[in-house]
């Protein structure tokens, strides 16, 4: 292709290309749509149909929740991104509870298969988990 048609002009200039990504040190940057992909077709080899589909819906939201935050790669995902995407799921307590122990496996997977570095969901407590925690034990001690 000649230089004025790659410019679009006679007299422009050829812009400069766009940097590709950064790659972490391992290089295996992956695709959140492609992690969520093999993690779930992994997972309807082990786990009963309604369990896949929990996950499924989760991972579902998860996707539509990173695409709200501009977020492609899974290595985008900070602890502070899971707390804001526990914020948003407006469910009880007990079920936010849940659906963090659904989501930790999601990160175990990626970093096992060397995606991240980090598993961004171990770092967010579950504040109402320890609340429920401190409720029962005092519930246990009252006569």
């Amino acid at each position: 292709m000649a230089h004025w048609e790659r410019a679009g002009s006679w007299d422009e200039e050829i812009p400069a290309p766009q940097p590709p990504p950064a790659v972490e040190p391992n290089g295996k940057r992956i695709t959140i749509e492609r992690a969520t992909k093999a993690f779930l077709a992994e997972l309807r080899e082990t786990a009963a149909f309604a369990t896949h589909k929990k996950y499924r819906l989760l991972l579902k939201r998860f996707e539509e929740f990173s695409d709200r935050l501009g977020y492609v790669m899974t290595d985008q995902w900070e602890p502070a991104d899971v707390r804001q995407f526990r914020s948003a799921w407006g469910v009880s307590p007990a079920t936010a509870v849940r659906r963090m122990a659904m989501l930790k496996p999601f990160f175990e997977y990626c970093l096992t298969n060397e995606w991240i570095m980090r598993n961004p969901p171990l770092a967010v407590s579950v504040p109402w988990k320890r609340a429920e925690a401190r409720n029962s034990q005092a519930a246990r001690r009252s006569p």
